[in-house]
């Protein structure tokens, strides 16, 4: 897919889908999904949650790589 904001934005759909339904232990604060400036083939994907146990909050930034176009 192209690195644009419609791409980013279904990433950031699916990412939200995936939780909520395979991670119930947590509550999804915020997921933001945008191209990363020093890689055009990547994009960052960062997600702040809650752990509903323990109410900790915590953040996690993952580097997804997009297959260039042919």
């Amino acid at each position: 897919a192209p690195n644009n904001s419609r791409t980013a934005g279904l990433a950031e759909r699916y990412i939200r889908e995936a939780l909520g339904r395979w991670e119930p232990r947590i509550e999804l604060e915020q997921v933001s999904v945008a191209p990363d400036p020093q890689n055009q083939a990547r994009l960052l994907a960062s997600v702040t949650y809650r752990i509903k146990a323990t109410l900790s909050s915590r953040s996690l930034v993952y580097p997804f790589y997009l297959i260039p176009e042919e």
